[in-house]
Protein backbone atom coordinates (compact mmCIF):
# COMPACT_ATOMS: atom_id res chain seq x y z
CA UNK A 1 0.00 0.00 0.00
CA UNK A 2 1.23 3.33 -1.08
CA UNK A 3 1.63 5.64 2.62
CA UNK A 4 0.20 9.31 1.79
CA UNK A 5 1.51 12.16 3.92
CA UNK A 6 -0.31 14.49 5.92
CA UNK A 7 0.09 17.15 8.29
CA UNK A 8 -2.01 17.30 12.06
CA UNK A 9 -1.98 19.66 14.97
CA UNK A 10 -1.48 18.06 18.32
CA UNK A 11 -0.84 19.55 21.80
CA UNK A 12 3.16 20.10 22.52
CA UNK A 13 2.45 17.40 25.78
CA UNK A 14 0.98 14.64 22.98
CA UNK A 15 3.96 14.91 20.88
CA UNK A 16 6.56 14.89 23.35
CA UNK A 17 4.61 11.73 24.82
CA UNK A 18 4.57 10.05 21.65
CA UNK A 19 8.33 10.70 20.93
CA UNK A 20 8.81 8.95 24.23
CA UNK A 21 6.88 5.76 23.63
CA UNK A 22 8.19 5.74 19.86
CA UNK A 23 11.64 5.76 21.29
CA UNK A 24 10.88 3.09 23.93
CA UNK A 25 9.64 1.05 20.67
CA UNK A 26 12.55 1.77 18.88
CA UNK A 27 10.75 3.30 15.97
CA UNK A 28 11.02 6.66 14.39
CA UNK A 29 8.18 8.52 15.54
CA UNK A 30 6.19 8.67 12.18
CA UNK A 31 5.87 5.21 12.08
CA UNK A 32 4.91 5.05 15.60
CA UNK A 33 2.01 7.16 14.80
CA UNK A 34 0.92 5.58 11.74
CA UNK A 35 0.92 1.95 13.41
CA UNK A 36 -1.47 3.85 16.47
CA UNK A 37 -3.77 5.31 13.71
CA UNK A 38 -4.12 1.82 12.22
CA UNK A 39 -4.31 0.14 15.28
CA UNK A 40 -7.76 3.27 16.34
CA UNK A 41 -8.97 1.96 13.20
CA UNK A 42 -8.77 -1.74 13.28
CA UNK A 43 -10.33 -1.60 16.88
CA UNK A 44 -13.49 0.54 15.31
CA UNK A 45 -13.71 -1.38 12.30
CA UNK A 46 -13.51 -4.27 14.91
CA UNK A 47 -16.53 -2.76 17.01
CA UNK A 48 -18.96 -2.03 14.49
CA UNK A 49 -18.79 -5.28 13.49
CA UNK A 50 -19.34 -6.76 16.51
CA UNK A 51 -22.92 -4.44 17.00
CA UNK A 52 -23.32 -5.27 13.54
CA UNK A 53 -23.49 -9.00 14.25
CA UNK A 54 -25.13 -8.80 18.05
CA UNK A 55 -27.85 -7.02 16.23
CA UNK A 56 -27.88 -10.08 13.24
CA UNK A 57 -28.01 -13.14 16.31
CA UNK A 58 -30.76 -10.89 18.31
CA UNK A 59 -33.21 -10.85 15.29
CA UNK A 60 -32.26 -14.71 14.34
CA UNK A 61 -33.10 -15.24 17.98
CA UNK A 62 -36.46 -13.68 17.28
CA UNK A 63 -37.70 -15.14 14.10
CA UNK A 64 -36.24 -18.80 15.62
CA UNK A 65 -38.75 -17.91 18.67
CA UNK A 66 -41.16 -16.80 16.70
CA UNK A 67 -44.34 -14.82 17.12
CA UNK A 68 -47.60 -15.06 18.55
CA UNK A 69 -50.21 -15.17 15.81
CA UNK A 70 -53.02 -16.12 17.82
CA UNK A 71 -53.54 -18.78 15.69
CA UNK A 72 -52.00 -21.55 18.43
CA UNK A 73 -50.05 -23.08 15.30
CA UNK A 74 -52.98 -23.78 13.44
CA UNK A 75 -54.44 -22.01 9.96
CA UNK A 76 -58.24 -21.73 11.00
CA UNK A 77 -58.45 -20.55 7.06
CA UNK A 78 -57.75 -22.33 3.90
CA UNK A 79 -55.91 -21.51 0.92
CA UNK A 80 -59.23 -21.39 -1.20
CA UNK A 81 -60.51 -18.95 1.44
CA UNK A 82 -57.74 -16.50 1.04
CA UNK A 83 -57.62 -16.79 -2.70
CA UNK A 84 -61.54 -16.24 -2.87
CA UNK A 85 -62.62 -13.21 -5.21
Amino acid sequence: MANSRMTVAISEETVAEAKRLADRAGIPLSKWVAGAVEAHIRIQNDSEKGRRNKSFQRIRARLKKGYDLGTAGHATWTREELHER
